[in-house]
């Protein structure tokens, strides 16, 4: 399979579940790193075992991207 994103990263902020889920899905089908941050902790991991699955490298944290304070750490 081509994978048209490989040695990019994509960034994802809420993608625990439904669309954003799908989405980092279909960029590490794609050959992307996936970097993750959510305020669910058990929904990033479980998207992160996904991605892993697809044998594509990923990070997550843990913020709530509408604070700033959680941005900044």
């Amino acid at each position: 399979m081509e994978k048209p994103l490989e040695n990019l990263v994509a960034l994802m902020t809420g993608e625990g579940r439904g669309i954003g889920r799908s989405i980092a899905l279909t960029l590490a089908k794609h050959g992307a790193k996936v970097a993750l941050a959510a305020r669910s902790e058990l929904e990033l991991r479980e998207v992160t075992s996904a991605v892993t699955a697809l044998g594509q490298e990923v990070i997550y944290d843990v913020m709530d991207v509408s604070l700033e304070a959680d941005v900044k750490k």
